[in-house]
C-alpha cells in the first residue's frame, strides 16, 4: 500500500494523504473486480444491460462499416474484461490479445493450481476469442481477425513498465515518465488500415459500470515505419494518461509504475 501511495504521490504531485485515499479506493475496486469475474459466465443478452451502460457504440458501428476491423485500445483500467463480455453478448465479434505468462512459482500453490485454472475455465465461457501472441509477438492471428472485420481489444499499457517480453516494446512518455508500451497496436493499424478507438470501463456510484468508446484516434502514417510507431504510440499513450489522471483509482498498475525509476534498462 505504501509503494502504491508513494508512486501516486510522485506521479500526480498530490498530498500523500490524498494518495492514500486513492490507494484505498484502488484496492477496493481491485477486489470488487476479482469477485465480479465469477459472474461473467452468467451474463447474457437478456441481462447485460442491467449491469452496464454504453457510450460511443456509434463510433464502433461506424468504424466497422469500412470493413477493416476495429482496434479497441485500453488500459488495465477498471474491470478490464467487462467490455469484452458486454460487447460480445451484444453480438459483436470480439477478440482479446494478450501474452501467456510462464508459470510463476512465487505464487501460492492454490493460486497457481486452483485460481488460475478457474480463471481459464471462465475465459473459455466468454463470447470472445483469446489470442495468445506468446513471447515471439507473432501477430498473424490478430491480423486475421481484423481482415474478417472483427474487433480486437489490446491493452495499450502493456505490462505497466516492467521488463518487456521480447523486443516489441518502445519507450514512450507516459505520465511524465519513460514507460514501455507495446509496438503491436500501431503496427496492426498501419498495415491493416483499422481504426484505433480508445476504450474505458468506469465503475458508477450505483455499482454498475459504463463501457465508454471514444472517437478514432488521429493516427498519421508515412513511409517511415519506426517514426510512425513512435509518434502514434505517443498519441494513444497521451489519451490513456489523461484518464489515469482523472481516475487514478481505476488504474491497476500503480505498484509497478514508479516515476523516476527505470524498472528495466536496455
Amino acid at each position: 500500500m505504501t509503494i502504491i501511495a508513494q508512486n501516486i504521490h510522485r506521479t500526480l504531485e498530490i498530498e500523500i494523504k490524498e494518495a492514500y485515499d486513492i490507494v484505498r479506493r484502488n484496492l477496493e475496486l481491485h477486489y470488487i473486480h476479482l469477485l465480479e469475474y465469477f459472474k461473467f459466465p452468467y451474463f447474457s443478452r437478456n441481462n447485460i444491460d442491467r449491469y452496464i451502460e454504453y457510450l460511443g457504440l456509434e463510433y464502433l458501428d461506424d468504424g466497422l462499416k469500412q470493413g477493416k476491423g476495429i482496434i479497441l485500445i485500453h488500459l488495465h483500467f477498471g474491470t478490464m474484461q467487462m467490455p469484452l463480455i458486454a460487447l460480445g453478448v451484444k453480438g459483436y465479434r470480439m477478440n482479446q490479445i494478450g501474452q501467456k505468462e510462464p508459470e510463476n512459482n512465487r505464487l501460492s500453490w492454490v493460486h497457481r493450481k486452483v485460481a488460475l485454472r478457474q480463471r481459464l475455465k471462465i475465459e473459455e465461457s466468454m463470447p470472445a476469442n483469446f489470442i495468445n501472441i506468446g513471447i515471439t509477438n507473432f501477430l498473424r492471428p490478430a491480423f486475421r481477425c481484423l481482415e474478417k472485420n472483427e474487433i480486437l481489444m489490446i491493452p495499450g499499457d502493456g505490462r505497466g513498465g516492467t521488463k518487456p517480453v521480447g523486443e516489441n516494446y518502445i519507450l514512450i512518455n507516459f505520465l511524465n515518465h519513460k514507460t514501455y508500451f507495446p509496438r503491436g497496436p500501431v503496427i496492426l493499424a498501419r498495415k491493416t488500415g483499422a481504426k484505433m478507438l480508445p476504450l474505458f470501463c468506469f465503475r458508477l456510484p450505483d455499482g454498475r459500470q459504463r463501457v465508454e468508446i471514444r472517437p478514432p484516434l488521429p493516427l498519421c502514417f508515412s513511409q517511415d515505419k519506426e517514426a510512425d510507431v513512435l509518434n502514434n504510440t505517443q498519441i494513444y499513450a497521451d489519451t490513456l494518461s489523461e484518464e489515469v489522471r482523472k481516475h487514478p483509482d481505476h488504474w491497476m498498475f500503480w505498484q509497478e509504475f514508479a516515476p523516476g525509476v527505470m524498472i528495466y534498462k536496455e
